[in-house]
């Protein structure tokens, strides 16, 4: 079963409408210093859950013309988010561009981004494109069951379910 699979009966059960957001990014050589990000999708509550780095290539400023793809480890991404993922670095490298999509599920808001670092320790300048896939929530309380909930609340409930059906199917196979 596919990520976004498991997470469709969420987003329409709390009318959620699905949208992805594609930008281009130019990198000039940046010596040791980074190009920050915050990334939350829109000012409503949000759920990112794929991030799609296209080819990096050599760019020339002075045609503005894209060229070979690239592989290097002096340029890439630093990025966490304060709930699901701690800060690492993926550096342009094969195993990381790769992975497509890389599967990333966190709740956004403005108060918890999704923080980029982009950082460029080449002599060249980078072009890249990235596509975060997002599903995005009315309002931060809904009501379900007659009750009042936050949203966010109700998702981690929902994937605590989810785990918790894997874990009593594999806990039913052991014999436990």
């Amino acid at each position: 079963m596919s990520l976004k699979a498991l997470l469709i009966p969420f987003v329409r059960a709390f009318n959620g409408v699905e949208w992805h957001d594609t930008f281009v990014v130019v990198l000039p050589p940046l010596g040791n210093s980074y190009v920050p990000l915050e990334y939350y999708g829109g000012y409503k509550p949000a759920l990112m859950y794929y991030i799609y780095v296209g080819d990096v290539r050599e760019y020339d400023p002075s045609t503005g013309s894209v060229g070979a793809a690239i592989r290097t480890p002096d340029a890439g991404f630093i990025h966490e988010h304060p709930d699901y993922m701690r800060l690492h670095v993926d550096p342009f490298v094969e195993s990381f561009i790769a992975e497509r999509p890389y599967e990333f599920v966190a709740w956004l808001s403005p108060a918890k981004p999704h923080r980029l670092l982009m950082f460029n320790r080449t002599n060249k300048f980078i072009w890249l494109d990235v596509t975060i896939w997002i599903a995005e929530f009315p309002s931060e309380e809904v009501e379900y069951d007659g009750k009042k909930a936050r949203l966010e609340d109700l998702f981690k409930m929902y994937m605590q379910g989810i785990a918790s059906i894997y874990i009593n199917e594999v806990m039913k196979k052991l014999g436990k």
